[in-house]
């Protein structure tokens, strides 16, 4: 795969799940999220045998990492492809690990109503927030908004479906993580015990 094309795939990095788990999400009646879990499995920011950490997760939707691969030219399984042989350049892995830590609310298994109570939330990424509506419905970052289609929660993690992937700003001036930073940002969340909801 050229190397323009691996560039792009980092911004698949959307969620973190510990390497070769999954949250449990109900599939068969809710939207499908099989994409951003398998290519986030490749992360491997956890150790395989790690509890994936209570937190809240956001994860996009297959529809929503399928427009965010097709507006780059580049498929699905050409996404695993470049994961699976680590074809990431440091720099850009280091800019999916934040992306990644975007994801995570690390103030407990939290509702939309919870989200939506506080209003501005802090993610696991640094100095970085999300913003939901009042009824914690819709999403807002610096790149746009992401409407919440479901939620539930696995293992003692709580988790949003959502129709679009979350940026902070544009990939190519995202901050960048190392992948020993992002793993002690997760480590202390598995060693924490968040209050279930926020203060």
């Amino acid at each position: 795969m050229a190397r323009s094309a691996s560039l792009i795939l980092a911004v698949v990095g959307l969620i973190a799940v510990a390497h070769g788990q999954y949250i449990d999400t109900d599939a068969s009646t809710g939207p499908q999220v099989t994409y951003i879990q398998q290519l986030i499995s490749g992360s491997k920011l956890l150790p395989e045998d790690a509890d994936i950490p209570t937190a809240t997760y956001i994860l996009p939707d297959n529809d929503a990492i399928t427009k965010l691969l097709s507006s780059f030219g580049v498929t699905f399984d050409q996404a695993i492809a470049a994961l699976g042989a680590g074809l990431l350049p440091a720099a850009i892995q280091n800019r999916l690990n934040s992306v990644i830590l975007y994801h995570i609310i690390p103030s407990g298994a939290l509702t939309p109503t919870e989200l939506g109570a506080e209003g501005t939330v802090p993610t696991a990424l640094p100095e970085e927030s999300l913003q939901f509506s009042a009824d914690g419905a819709v999403i807002t970052t610096a790149t746009g908004t992401s409407n919440v289609l479901a939620n539930g929660d696995s293992a003692g993690a709580s988790y949003l479906i959502v129709d679009a992937a979350l940026l902070p700003a544009d990939f190519n001036t995202v901050a960048e993580t190392t992948t020993e930073e992002a793993k002690a940002i997760l480590a202390a969340l598995g060693s924490s015990t968040p209050s279930p909801t926020l203060e």
